[in-house]
Formats: C-alpha cells, sequence, structure tokens
C-alpha cells in the first residue's frame, strides 16, 4: 500500500513539472512572436516596410500592420494558453507565407550577390561587419 501513495506522488510531481514545462515553452515561443510583432509595429515600422518593398511585396506599407497585429494576437493568445492549438497553427503558417513573399528568388537584383547586399543583410543576419553571404 505504501508504494502505491508513493507512485501516486510521483505521478503527480512529473505531471506538474510536465505542466510547468508546457508553460515555460509556450511562454518561450510566444516572446519570439511577441517582440516581431512590437518591433514591427513600433520600433522599425518604416525599416520593415521598406525591406517588404525591396522584396516587391504589394501593398507593404499597410500589410506591415496587419501582420504586427496578428504576431501579437496570436502571440499573447499562445502565451496564454487561449485556443494554444489553433494559435500554434496560424503562427506556424506565418513564416512559410513570408518565405514565400520575400525569398532571396524574388529579390530584385540589386540586392543579390554582387550588388548593394545592405537590405538583405541589415535586420536579419547575425554575420560580422563587412561579411557576406555571398563570398
Amino acid at each position: 500500500m505504501r508504494s502505491e501513495a508513493t507512485l501516486d506522488a510521483v505521478s503527480r510531481t512529473a505531471d506538474r513539472w510536465s505542466d510547468i514545462a508546457d508553460l515555460v515553452g509556450r511562454i518561450a515561443l510566444a516572446s519570439l512572436f511577441l517582440m516581431s510583432g512590437v518591433d514591427k509595429l513600433f520600433i522599425h515600422t518604416a525599416e520593415t516596410i521598406q525591406l517588404m518593398q525591396a522584396y516587391h511585396v504589394p501593398l507593404a506599407g499597410l500589410l506591415v500592420y496587419p501582420s504586427g497585429v496578428f504576431e501579437l494576437a496570436a502571440g499573447l493568445a499562445l502565451a496564454a494558453g487561449y485556443r494554444a492549438r489553433l494559435a500554434g497553427l496560424l503562427l506556424r503558417t506565418s513564416p512559410f507565407l513570408a518565405v514565400c513573399c520575400m525569398s532571396p528568388a524574388a529579390a530584385p537584383d540589386d540586392l543579390r550577390c554582387g550588388g548593394n547586399e545592405t537590405a538583405l543583410n541589415a535586420p536579419m543576419s547575425f554575420q560580422r561587419k563587412g561579411e557576406s553571404r555571398c563570398d
């Protein structure tokens, strides 16, 4: 009988740690989208619009606002656990749409290798100053 009580206590502890890990993981993932949404809407709005225009995204000046609001709303829903699966699914498709719209193949010639790469490298790369990804 004592072993059953011990097993129940261990099981409850494992469940509690699993719940804590789920919460930490959800908040960590949501923070990426929250930071991106805040950056788009409040910090680097003009730079984001310029980057989107460089990739010929139609209506870049208008689309930056709904995409930022979407990232904020879905990130908050994911962090709070409100319809977390739906928010996760929507956030999973968001980068795919961005890649389709802003892939290097869609970049204008002057932004590809051999041209002025500053728009490609500026906000999204982690390269050292003076390095090029085309070398």
